[in-house]
């Protein structure tokens, strides 16, 4: 299961769907772009899209890093680890307090949201497509979603977690999430494996052929 960003919309998986091997069958799952909904609402949404036979892994990109592991804490049937590429378990701007979020902050500037995101590293068209995405969203959703990320409190799952495996895929150039997020990951989860790439926070967009090879190797250690 590939949980999506910011945009909840999953188009921007399309690179990393097509490296994966064959072996690996992805499921993208997208949030409705015009529904506010917290990170509850959502996990209530996702819940019963979960696979009900045989063993899968849940992904969560950036701001749905925190949904994948409230889910994979929930201990859902044959669920045998998580994916955290370029997320968080704790606010990444902490000096920022939710009810400052305004719809219109959030979609003035996406274009340069887009390039401080790193839309520029990738393939041609990822910067079209990143803003074409964000855009198909209403921006009371976008702000409901900033509004959850400042509120991410994930400690109180950190006992049902701890033995969950858990891969942290992190961009060495991430201008979003600050220095201190993979200790926080590491603090939280310590059996987390990280893995870094040179890449900024669209990882997975930029970096998806490595991406996907790290991910494959994750599963098939999970298979061992």
């Amino acid at each position: 299961m590939l949980l999506p960003g910011m945009d909840g919309t999953g188009r921007l998986f399309a690179g990393l769907m097509a490296r994966l091997p064959g072996a690996i069958e992805g499921r993208v799952i997208a949030y409705p772009p015009d529904l506010a909904l917290d990170y509850e609402q959502l996990l209530a949404r996702v819940r019963p899209l979960c696979p009900t036979s045989g063993d899968w892994y849940v992904l969560g990109e950036s701001f749905s890093g925190p949904l994948a592991l409230r889910l994979a804490a929930e201990r859902p049937p044959g669920l045998r680890g998580v994916i955290l590429a370029a997320s968080f378990v704790a606010p990444p701007v902490r000096w920022v307090p939710p009810w400052l979020v305004r719809p219109g902050l959030l979609t003035m500037g996406r274009g340069i949201a887009g390039r401080v995101l790193g839309t520029g590293d990738g393939p041609r068209g990822l910067h079209a497509a990143f803003v074409a995405a964000s855009a198909s969203v209403a921006a009371d959703v976008l702000a409901c979603r900033a509004r959850a990320i400042l509120g991410v409190d994930l400690r109180p799952f950190a006992a049902r977690l701890a033995a969950v495996p858990v891969l942290a895929l992190v961009g060495q150039r991430d201008r979003v999430l600050g220095r201190g997020h993979v200790a926080a990951i590491a603090e939280l989860l310590p059996q987390v494996l990280v893995r870094r790439f040179d890449a900024p926070h669209l990882l997975l967009q930029t970096r998806p052929a490595e991406a996907a090879a790290a991910i494959s190797a994750f599963m098939r250690c999970g298979e061992s």
